[in-house]
């Protein structure tokens, strides 16, 4: 019931940003929740999750000087046309943004998941002893067992798959074993990403987020196993398992920099039935421009060039405008490619690119 009521306070910050925090300031909060509200609060902040009416409210608090200080901290000003037309004055976007049409409406859609979400799941999880390697490895064993077994109970799976956080907090993958118990793992988890009941499969986007964001790039191979399932997650007509495959992705595309995702990405991307999943990866292309490095991207820059064609031509609005969007952003890495791509474009698409590129710093 108090992390119901927690996040329902979060969701109207979202709405009407620093007012809440002014007001619940009047109210006899006890402390330890206090804090534990402005953590929230300055997380949905930071991570860019106000909404326009949060902002717009924020700007006109501040008129008669009564709380001006506290609004100016919670709304950035942003330049109204960028000073000067090069790749690097293109303005990062938040890793999880819920403003935009397409997979950010799904998160604030009845019954998703989100970013916020995940966070706040990320360590609650139950407390493991642990006195030996053995203990560990029987403790791995363990999990592996329930969670690919779909006749245990449905709960039981649920537990199990917070263990492998609650492993992962106390260093699991410092064990020698570590690399082939998680190949053992990611076979279980392709089952379960094909799980029909929503709550395993929530559980499981939440953990394979968490993994992501602690192991990084050791979690490569495991990443390009059961990366397929996850994307067809996307197209789910249940809002908590679209979402929650949605966010899951973009901590993978955020922590996890593996080469070899790139073509099961582009392949997705170019030739996938369903306009979810391609206005999807098409925004996802922005991130993965942002959060990698030039030459981690290098060996597949061309079918990235070309999935930014097809993106661009798209018969879905939003994966048009994703695909111009993270066209600027690859125009950083490969400029060469970027603008023969550009070159290659009809008029009618070359000056909606100008135009949205001048438009960045106000959008």
């Amino acid at each position: 019931v108090r992390d119901a009521a927690i996040q329902t306070l979060v969701e109207i910050y979202k709405h009407v940003g620093e007012k809440l925090r002014v007001d619940l300031k009047k109210r006899d909060v006890p402390p330890t929740k206090a804090a534990i509200l402005e953590q929230k609060f300055d997380e949905t902040r930071n991570d860019g999750l106000l909404l326009p009416s949060a902002l717009q409210a924020a700007t006109g608090v501040g008129g008669g000087g009564g709380h001006d200080e506290l609004d100016r901290s919670a709304v950035v000003e942003r330049p109204t046309r960028l000073v000067k037309r090069t790749p690097s004055a293109t303005p990062r976007k938040p890793l999880f943004e819920t403003q935009t049409a397409g997979s950010g409406d799904l998160l604030l859609a009845a019954g998703a998941v989100s970013h916020e979400v995940f966070e706040a799941s990320f360590e609650n999880v139950p407390q493991l002893t642990v006195f030996s390697q053995r203990d560990m490895d029987e403790h791995v064993k363990s999990i592996n067992t329930l969670i690919g077994d779909k006749s245990v109970d449905w709960e039981k799976r649920v537990d199990a798959l917070k263990k492998i956080r609650s492993l992962l907090m106390i260093n699991v993958q410092g064990s020698p074993a570590f690399t082939q118990q998680l190949k053992d793992l990611s076979i279980a988890f392709l089952d379960i990403l094909k799980e029909l009941r929503s709550q395993v499969i929530r559980e499981a986007c939440i953990t394979l987020a968490y993994m992501s964001k602690v192991l990084r790039s050791r979690l490569d191979q495991f990443t390009i196993y059961i990366l397929q399932e996850l994307i067809n997650l996307i197209q789910n007509s249940a809002k908590v398992i679209s979402s929650a495959g949605t966010v899951a992705l973009k901590y993978v595309i955020r922590y996890t920099h593996a080469p070899k995702i790139i073509p099961i990405l582009t392949q997705n991307l170019m030739l996938s039935k369903s306009k979810d999943i391609r206005s999807t990866l098409c925004e996802m292309l922005s991130l993965l421009f942002d959060e990698w490095p030039t030459k981690t991207l290098e060996k597949h820059s061309s079918l990235l060039r070309e999935a930014l064609r097809k993106g661009m031509t798209d018969a879905d609005n939003d994966a048009r405008r994703y695909s111009r969007c993270a066209f600027w952003s690859f125009r950083r890495h490969f400029p060469d490619l970027a603008d023969n791509l550009y070159g290659s474009l009809d008029i009618s698409t070359q000056r909606t690119l100008e135009r949205e590129r001048d438009n960045l710093g106000t959008n």
